[in-house]
């Protein structure tokens, strides 16, 4: 990850920039035990991305290269629900809500834009008066993202039911299924396979 802090966060509610395409929002989509995440915007696309902080810089490194050597190894070349890496790097941090999340007097973070997901299963109480049909239809994409991971070489290692999101598709009672938190994935075997 780079060392240059040339972007600065005073204030989030100012929408600040983490590098020269990617926008924070102002709203904190989760906390974790490593950092925090919140929604963004890509500048290049208008597309919403999700941006984890945290000063275990790391373990979002790790993450990082776990998720693109899955989105490389995959033979579909574009794994079902798992999220793509569009950029890392490091940045100055100066706003207090961090200050809940802090793991050094540095206020050097470092940060990996994702792809956007909806919201957690556990978000979604609804789901308990679903129809076994549509329950069914989440289960088989469930395990579909689990053996296209593995598939990829790779454990998650964390699963559970905050790190599956759901996003409504255009159908109705239609729901798709995406995996999150990569930082404890790990490779079960090297590059040659």
């Amino acid at each position: 990850m780079s060392k240059e802090n040339k972007f600065v966060i005073r204030n989030l509610s100012a929408k600040p920039r983490i590098n020269e395409f990617i926008t924070v929002t102002s709203w904190r989509l989760g906390k974790g035990g490593f950092g925090i995440v919140y929604g963004g915007r890509d500048e290049r696309t208008q597309g919403r991305v999700a941006i984890k902080f945290t000063q275990v810089h790391e373990s979002l490194e790790k993450e990082a290269n776990a998720l693109r050597a899955i989105w490389r190894r995959s033979p579909a070349r574009d794994p079902p629900g798992v999220p793509e890496v569009i950029a890392t790097g490091q940045v100055e941090v100066t706003d207090l809500r961090f200050d809940d999340c802090r793991r050094t007097s540095s206020n050097t973070w470092s940060f990996l834009v994702l792809t956007m997901f909806e919201m957690p299963f556990t978000s979604y109480p609804f789901l308990l008066s679903l129809e076994p049909r549509v329950v069914l239809q989440i289960g088989i994409q469930a395990l579909a993202i689990l053996r296209a991971v593995h598939e990829a070489g790779f454990v998650h290692d964390d699963v559970k039911p905050d790190n599956f999101m759901l996003g409504e598709t255009s159908g109705e009672n239609s729901y798709q299924v995406k995996l999150v938190d990569f930082g404890l994935a790990h490779s079960f075997r090297d590059e040659q396979g």
